[in-house]
């Protein structure tokens, strides 16, 4: 979670590269999670997390919406 929460930092910064770099780290952590881990709807998260990389490496494909943690 840390991971992805420096992720939009960097992006908030205006560093797309280092933001692309803790995405990966992030999802390659969260994929050994159960979809729901400790209340956080982590497969949610990783779709946001996706969503996101593509519109690092692409902003002009679509507005960004930030990702927030939701618990079950």
């Amino acid at each position: 979670l840390i991971q992805a929460a420096v992720a939009m930092h960097h992006h908030r910064r205006g560093k797309p590269g280092p933001a692309v770099t803790m995405i990966e780290r992030a999802r390659t952590k969260l994929l050994a999670a159960p979809a729901t881990h400790f209340g956080i709807d982590v497969a949610r998260l990783l779709r946001d997390l996706d969503r996101c990389e593509e519109l690092f490496v692409d902003p002009e494909s679509a507005e960004m919406d930030y990702p927030t943690i939701r618990y079950e």
